[in-house]
């Protein structure tokens, strides 16, 4: 038995030691050695421990040398793979790491040892060094083997890819079609997180082997009640099957994301994904924006998915990710999943992740695909119980470590959290954020309140502190819950995140910076400097009065305070010429430095409130009334719409606010509010293209060939004299709607209007049924065939969604006015005639 250790062994050691420590530096410099972090970490630790060993320390300094040499291998294979780990690849490593963790374990057993102790263990200690020995090296083999096929395959796609160059050079000739998309980057997940090492683990090997193994379902739904993390699971896969070259695209509906909220982002933005993810699929994608043509904007839905997406797929092995399916508004998540559901006859060889809760229409649909794995949240599986352990530890690490909380403490929060991650993660971030953690936790931890067993009363004390702390946190009896409540408000009615200094402006505030700082656990500031809600469960709290009590949002009042401020911001900043353009010559996407210029003199605010007020007067004019039309009235009147204009000619929004205007029109009774919105909509309709494409065009051409009795002309004519005279051509007034509406082949036998009197149907004797639009006289759509005889009556449902009809072939249908299909079976009466009550 040696007693001391000699300076030969410690030269080993430290050598060793130094090998290790350049490979963990290594690791976190470079993404694809990232797997080595915690390795090497693990080595290190080793190391430094066997120093301390007084038994079999030469067998024990030898063990070290062993696993230094061997993670500079792994090190060195990882270094030269062309791509990144695999799956498979990385459950390798992990095994890894737990035998590392093993002979940490016991060398520090050993360590702590006293002299008869080390005597009476040697020989057996000498055994399991042995032992211990053999696991690492079976491991490492595993590795070895795996990193060689790995390399072999990659270099086979390298090849591949050498013979696809031809097809990629056609691809890149049609890269200016490939932009006509537009994808939303709000969709891609980045406000998510991954897993943590060793969480989830049953959940993402189920799902890891429904996609690796030759499983011949097409769909897998993870489902679970709010706050679970089934986000986390989906960013967690996406990044993996991305990494792999498998991920086809990912979708995460999110409410803070009002434009992902639909389904009209879907397939712009999974279509782009699958040009940037699968550059094979590009000549195919192509193919179905020029069959679409000019319309690809206002394309249905259903054509779009069926030309971008599923065709596309229709040979290839990829997975798509469809995060919070319940996020999205109900009707368009059931066209969307019916429709992918029906599609996957087409591609045969597309897996289909979807997240959500269970809302009963989803369960509907997708109830047969459920993943049999347990709940996330079950507190009876310690499954669950040791993830949430895992997550609280790591969150608290820093306080435990500077001795603000003990590790006992710690684990105790972690007992008391109900399993439900939303809930850990907003303690947790409570905690971090408080000047006084260790009292923090005893607030919470509290039994009477009861804080860590239900997250919306988590959510009320969070509200309730905050609203009773200055700025070092103390308790004060401000008014504080005003500007609270104003300032949660803003960031739930918002129709985009906004900055803080944009929320400012709006409420005419200087308190959101202070309220943000103090509700840091349930609000995010983001890279970009924007402010959203951290999880959905935190906006449904605050939208139930039962739930919210004093705090509760109502949407109506948060849209009015908005559109408030989005006047006022309108009429504070829009000015003439207000990005200083010196010459009406150039299109402004010539105008050299156009970008700079927006962004410049064009505020924050002032883009925000030019693009959205429409929305906001519309979704508060039950609360906000005939009040709201007289500040719209104010407004519309003068120069303002032209400066309007301007700002969105050079944001390009002039599309969105045409139908904007034909939504907020509708509402109002003052007769001269609905002429003159009509008025706005009608001269960006007709001068369309010069105020989309130039700035300056506003004035020189559109004023001057306005009609005569335009509001805008005669309100503005004379404050620009100078521009030219159109002495004889200028009509009257605005042109109307075609008297005579052609399509049909045969006689019209019923028509009907919708509710909102935007829309009328048309039933014919050529077997069909038409959709109008009531302004333009154009029509909308396909038309509705199914019926074998004359078309003899049509109807709209009460909400304008639905159409039924009768025909002389003695049947009703049933239609979807957005997907223009038949959504039941026929039913086949005695009766012909028919009209919805309402």
């Amino acid at each position: 038995m040696t007693s001391t250790p000699s300076e030969h062994q410690l030269r080993i050691i430290d050598g060793a030691l130094l090998s290790a420590k350049l490979i963990k530096d290594a690791s976190e410099a470079a993404a694809v050695l990232g797997p080595l972090k915690v390795t090497a970490g693990l080595v290190i630790t080793i190391l430094e421990t066997i120093r301390d060993v007084k038994t079999n320390k030469e067998d024990w300094v030898t063990l070290g040398e062993h696993l230094s040499n061997q993670i500079k291998d792994i090190h060195d294979d990882l270094s030269r793979c062309p791509t990144a780990p695999s799956t498979e690849l990385l459950l390798v490593v992990n095994t890894y790491e737990q035998k590392l963790g093993n002979i940490l374990a016991k060398v520090r057993l050993t360590t702590g040892r006293g002299r008869f102790e080390r005597y009476l263990h040697s020989r057996m200690d000498k055994e399991e060094i042995g032992t211990l020995r053999r696991d690492v090296d079976t491991c490492w083999k595993d590795f070895m083997r795996k990193i060689t096929v790995q390399v072999h395959e990659a270099a086979h796609r390298i090849e591949e890819g050498v013979k696809n160059v031809e097809t990629s050079v056609d691809a890149i000739g049609d890269t200016s079609y490939i932009a006509k998309l537009v994808p939303f980057p709000s969709a891609t997940g980045a406000d998510h997180n991954t897993c943590l090492t060793g969480t989830r683990t049953e959940v993402l090997d189920y799902v890891r082997q429904w996609v690796d193994y030759q499983n011949p379902t097409q769909v897998c739904w993870l489902t679970d009640v709010a706050g679970a993390g089934k986000s986390t699971i989906a960013k967690q896969l996406s990044g993996e099957w991305k990494t792999e070259g498998r991920l086809g695209a990912c979708f995460f509906f999110n409410k803070n994301h009002p434009d992902t909220t639909n389904k009209q982002a879907f397939c712009d933005t999974v279509a782009a994904q699958l040009a940037n993810n699968q550059p094979q699929l590009v000549p195919s994608i192509v193919d179905g924006i020029k069959a679409i043509g000019p319309v690809l904007s206002v394309c249905p839905f259903e054509e779009k998915l069926e030309k971008l997406v599923i065709r596309p797929l229709k040979d290839t092995a990829v997975v798509l990710v469809i995060d919070a399916a319940d996020e999205c508004e109900e009707r368009d998540r059931n066209i969307l999943l019916r429709n992918l559901l029906r599609s996957l006859t087409q591609a045969t060889r597309l897996k289909i992740l979807i997240t959500s809760r269970p809302e009963r229409d989803i369960t509907e649909l997708l109830g047969s695909y459920r993943s049999p794995t347990d709940s996330l949240h079950d507190v009876g599986l310690k499954s669950n119980q040791h993830d949430i352990g895992i997550f609280v530890k790591h969150e608290m690490e820093h306080l435990v470590r500077t001795g603000k909380l003990t590790a006992e403490e710690v684990t105790q929060l972690a007992n008391r959290v109900n399993c439900l991650f939303i809930l850990a993660s907003t303690a947790c971030k409570v905690i971090q954020k408080s000047l006084r953690p260790r009292s923090r936790l005893q607030d919470l931890m509290d039994p009477k309140r009861n804080s860590l067993g239900d997250i919306n009363k988590l959510y009320l004390a969070i509200l309730t502190k905050a609203c009773q702390a200055d700025q070092d946190g103390q308790s004060t009896d401000s008014e504080a819950p005003k500007e609270v409540i104003e300032v949660l408000q803003a960031i739930l009615a918002a129709a985009a995140p906004l900055s803080i200094s944009t929320i400012d402006t709006l409420l005419g505030s200087e308190s959101t910076g202070r309220v943000v700082e103090f509700l840091a656990s349930v609000l995010n500031v983001r890279h970009d400097g924007t402010v959203v809600i951290l999880h959905p469960t935190f906006r449904e709290f605050l939208e139930d009065r039962r739930k919210a009590g004093t705090f509760h949002i109502d949407t109506a009042e948060a849209h009015e305070l908005m559109a408030k401020g989005c006047l006022a911001t309108m009429k504070r900043e829009l000015r003439l010429n207000i990005c200083r353009l010196e010459s009406s010559f150039m299109r402004n996407k010539d105008v050299p430095d156009f970008e700079e210029r927006v962004s410049k003199y064009i505020s924050g605010q002032l883009q925000y409130g030019c693009t959205h007020w429409l929305d906001h007067v519309t979704k508060s004019r039950e609360r906000w009334g005939e009040d709201g039309g007289t500040a719209v009235l104010h407004f519309v009147g003068g120069g303002s719409p032209l400066y309007w204009m301007e700002v969105l000619s050079a944001l390009g929004k002039v599309p969105k606010i045409l139908r904007d205007l034909q939504e907020v029109g509708s509402w109002y009774s003052e007769k001269k509010l609905r002429n003159k919105i009509d008025d706005i909509k009608q001269f960006l309709i007709a001068f369309l293209t010069p105020i989309s494409d130039s700035i300056p065009h506003i004035y020189i051409s559109s004023i001057p060939f306005a009609a005569r009795k335009s509001y805008i002309r005669q309100e503005v004519e004379d404050l620009f004299p100078k521009t030219m005279s159109v002495l004889t051509g200028c009509s009257e007034n605005w042109p109307e709607p075609p008297q005579e509406w052609r399509g049909h082949t045969g006689g019209v036998s019923s028509v009907a209007f919708s509710p909102d009197g935007r829309r009328i149907a048309s039933g014919s004797l050529d077997l069909t049924i038409r959709l109008w639009d009531t302004e333009t006289g154009q029509p909308l759509r396909e038309p509705l065939r199914g019926h074998t005889d004359c078309i003899q009556s049509v109807s709209f449902s009460p909400d304008g969604r639905r159409i039924v009809s009768g025909s002389g072939d003695k049947t009703i249908r049933l239609w979807d006015t957005e997907t223009v299909r038949i959504i039941i079976p026929t039913w086949s009466p005695n009766c012909i005639r028919l009209r919805i009550c309402r």
